[in-house]
């Protein structure tokens, strides 16, 4: 996420501005189309993406340590793209655009970083849909599905960033079937570790 890439000194700052928000149960946190200003950090309780806000089919749930938002952040997208509603009493930390500029200025050397997140993430942006369309279509999750499937799919999917190190999911950790997030790995290569932290195997996009 855009905190986690960031230098200790910057991620402090950052830390120390940020916007605790609670919301209650069944309280929208962003609406689709909506004008937005800032990204989101669920810290407590649960939310669910319910996409378009049509809802059709099962909403997606949310769980502590999602980040919704980045792209309005960033600037690529002016709306948020899903609805986001709240399952139960929710604490979101909120970091706006407006605290964000301020601790860029601090911190000029953070500048070239965040551009170039920024254009990778508009690079899907400006193509739209259709562009994520291709990609999921490429990979072994979605190779073999219908297009008004992978259509719906594209519409609720959440973009993602890890910094190098950062922990996508942990050994152990409870998979449940149609709550358990899964992940598609667009961009970078990740790596599969075994119980003691060595290297079983490494994913490459698409995988």
């Amino acid at each position: 996420t855009v905190i986690q890439v960031a230098a200790d000194d910057f991620a402090d700052q950052l830390r120390k501005r940020i916007d605790a928000r609670i919301y209650e149960p069944g309280a929208v946190i962003t609406e689709a189309g909506q004008d937005g200003d800032c990204m989101f950090v669920l810290v407590e309780g649960e939310a669910e993406n319910e996409g378009d806000g049509l809802c059709h089919g099962k909403a997606l749930p949310l769980k502590v340590g999602s980040v919704y938002g980045e792209s309005v952040l960033l600037g690529v997208a002016r709306t948020y793209p899903n609805r986001t509603r709240a399952s139960t009493r929710c604490i979101a930390l909120a970091l706006t655009q407006e605290v964000f500029q301020q601790v860029l200025e601090e911190f000029p050397s953070h500048v070239e970083l965040y551009n170039h997140m920024a254009m990778s993430s508009s690079g899907q942006t400006e193509v739209g849909a259709s562009e994520l369309n291709v990609q999921l279509g490429k990979s072994r999750a979605f190779s073999n599905v219908s297009k008004d499937f992978l259509m719906v799919v594209c519409e609720r999917a959440d973009e993602v960033y890890f910094g190098p190190g950062d922990d996508i999911f942990r050994r152990g950790e409870v998979c449940k079937l149609g709550e358990s997030l899964m992940y598609i790995l667009l961009q970078g290569a990740a790596i599969v570790e075994g119980e003691y932290g060595d290297e079983l195997g490494r994913l490459n996009p698409g995988d």
